[in-house]
Protein backbone atom coordinates (compact mmCIF):
# COMPACT_ATOMS: atom_id res chain seq x y z
CA UNK A 1 0.00 0.00 0.00
CA UNK A 2 2.63 2.22 0.91
CA UNK A 3 4.30 2.18 -2.33
CA UNK A 4 1.49 2.08 -4.41
CA UNK A 5 0.09 5.23 -2.59
CA UNK A 6 3.42 7.31 -3.28
CA UNK A 7 3.67 6.17 -7.41
CA UNK A 8 -0.11 6.66 -7.96
CA UNK A 9 -0.96 9.30 -9.88
CA UNK A 10 -4.48 8.40 -10.11
CA UNK A 11 -5.60 8.93 -6.46
CA UNK A 12 -7.25 5.68 -6.69
CA UNK A 13 -5.01 4.44 -3.53
CA UNK A 14 -5.71 8.10 -1.50
CA UNK A 15 -9.11 6.99 -2.62
CA UNK A 16 -8.79 4.00 -0.74
CA UNK A 17 -6.70 4.57 2.40
CA UNK A 18 -6.43 8.47 2.56
CA UNK A 19 -3.23 10.68 3.01
CA UNK A 20 -1.63 9.33 6.27
CA UNK A 21 1.55 8.09 5.46
CA UNK A 22 1.59 6.14 9.20
CA UNK A 23 -1.44 4.52 7.87
CA UNK A 24 -0.39 3.00 4.42
CA UNK A 25 2.57 1.58 6.10
CA UNK A 26 0.44 0.17 9.12
CA UNK A 27 -1.92 -1.29 6.35
CA UNK A 28 0.20 -2.56 3.98
CA UNK A 29 -0.22 -6.92 3.31
CA UNK A 30 3.25 -7.49 3.60
CA UNK A 31 3.75 -5.86 6.84
CA UNK A 32 0.98 -8.98 8.15
CA UNK A 33 2.48 -11.47 6.72
CA UNK A 34 3.06 -14.67 9.19
CA UNK A 35 4.45 -18.20 8.64
CA UNK A 36 0.85 -19.65 9.72
CA UNK A 37 -0.98 -17.42 6.55
CA UNK A 38 -2.47 -20.41 4.29
CA UNK A 39 -0.77 -20.68 0.45
CA UNK A 40 -1.09 -17.83 -1.95
CA UNK A 41 -2.49 -17.87 -5.43
CA UNK A 42 -1.81 -14.40 -6.97
CA UNK A 43 -2.46 -13.00 -10.28
CA UNK A 44 -0.79 -10.08 -12.16
CA UNK A 45 -1.24 -8.62 -15.46
CA UNK A 46 2.18 -8.67 -17.44
CA UNK A 47 0.17 -5.93 -19.93
CA UNK A 48 1.51 -3.92 -16.57
CA UNK A 49 5.08 -4.53 -15.72
CA UNK A 50 4.45 -2.92 -12.09
CA UNK A 51 1.47 -4.98 -11.84
CA UNK A 52 3.66 -7.91 -12.11
CA UNK A 53 7.07 -6.50 -10.31
CA UNK A 54 5.19 -5.19 -6.93
CA UNK A 55 3.15 -9.12 -7.01
CA UNK A 56 6.51 -11.19 -7.53
CA UNK A 57 8.02 -8.28 -4.61
CA UNK A 58 5.10 -9.54 -2.53
CA UNK A 59 5.64 -12.91 -3.05
CA UNK A 60 9.60 -13.24 -2.18
CA UNK A 61 8.12 -11.20 0.90
CA UNK A 62 5.91 -14.42 2.28
CA UNK A 63 8.09 -16.76 0.50
CA UNK A 64 10.63 -15.21 3.45
CA UNK A 65 8.51 -16.14 5.96
CA UNK A 66 7.51 -20.00 4.90
CA UNK A 67 4.39 -19.03 3.30
CA UNK A 68 3.55 -21.04 0.43
CA UNK A 69 3.04 -18.74 -2.97
CA UNK A 70 2.53 -19.09 -6.94
CA UNK A 71 2.42 -16.09 -9.19
CA UNK A 72 0.49 -16.42 -12.75
CA UNK A 73 0.78 -13.64 -14.91
CA UNK A 74 -1.67 -13.45 -17.36
CA UNK A 75 -1.61 -11.12 -20.74
CA UNK A 76 -5.19 -9.44 -19.27
CA UNK A 77 -5.86 -6.32 -17.33
CA UNK A 78 -7.55 -5.70 -14.08
CA UNK A 79 -10.82 -5.59 -15.61
CA UNK A 80 -10.11 -9.10 -17.98
CA UNK A 81 -8.68 -10.82 -14.72
CA UNK A 82 -11.54 -10.52 -12.95
CA UNK A 83 -13.87 -11.17 -15.53
CA UNK A 84 -12.41 -13.87 -17.89
CA UNK A 85 -11.70 -16.14 -15.18
CA UNK A 86 -13.75 -19.60 -15.42
CA UNK A 87 -13.53 -18.56 -19.81
CA UNK A 88 -9.80 -18.32 -20.41
CA UNK A 89 -8.70 -21.77 -20.67
CA UNK A 90 -4.90 -21.32 -19.51
CA UNK A 91 -5.92 -19.11 -16.74
CA UNK A 92 -9.33 -20.93 -15.35
CA UNK A 93 -6.93 -24.25 -15.34
CA UNK A 94 -3.91 -22.65 -13.95
CA UNK A 95 -6.48 -21.26 -11.13
CA UNK A 96 -8.40 -24.59 -10.88
CA UNK A 97 -4.58 -26.59 -10.60
CA UNK A 98 -3.67 -24.91 -7.78
CA UNK A 99 -7.23 -25.24 -5.87
CA UNK A 100 -7.01 -29.27 -6.10
CA UNK A 101 -3.47 -29.28 -5.26
CA UNK A 102 -3.67 -26.69 -1.75
CA UNK A 103 -7.44 -26.76 -1.32
CA UNK A 104 -9.29 -30.33 0.32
Amino acid sequence: VEEAAQTNRSGLIQEAFGNDRSFWHETSPSKHLDRSDPPMFLVCSSQRRVSCQRTEEFASQARARGISVQVLSIPLNHQGINSQLGKQRRYTREVDKWFREHIN
